[in-house]
């Protein structure tokens, strides 16, 4: 029979790798996840983007009342930058506005999303006012 006293105080090598491995296993769990909140992020970011535009489109047609889309982002780590027409440069901005016509046209325009290595493009075609989501990238 073995008695524990104070001289025989601690922890076995055992029970060393055992605690490591749990949290090991822990680590592997939880680490993963911690990155793929941003994502989650951008990808609620996109879509509400993409509905706001859509019901403000479809507003305009069933009511036959110019609607006006306006998109703002409070997060830092999320940019936006807007293109009025082909020819024009993007321009970094922190609201955008886009009206949408009874008759199906919009003011149109692109809508460029970033966030970190992700980005997306959102187009309105300023005749027909339908809005695509046309590219969606990691760099």
């Amino acid at each position: 029979m073995r008695k524990y006293g104070s001289d025989n105080a601690g922890f076995t090598l055992l029970e060393l790798m055992v605690v490591l491995a749990i949290l090991g296993v822990s680590a592997m769990l939880v680490v993963p996840n911690i990155g793929t909140l941003e994502g989650r992020q951008f990808d609620a970011s996109l879509r509400e983007s993409l509905a706001t535009l859509n019901a403000a489109r479809r507003d305009a047609v069933v009511t036959g009342q110019t609607t006006t889309a306006e998109l703002v982002f409070d997060d830092a780590s999320l940019s936006m930058a807007w293109r009025e027409s082909a020819e024009q440069e993007e321009e970094t901005v922190e609201r955008v506005a886009v009206q949408f016509f009874p008759e199906g046209g919009s003011t149109g325009g692109e809508l460029l999303l970033r966030q970190q290595e992700r980005q997306a493009r959102i187009s309105v075609d300023p005749f027909t006012g339908r809005v695509r989501l046309l590219a969606e990238e990691e760099n």
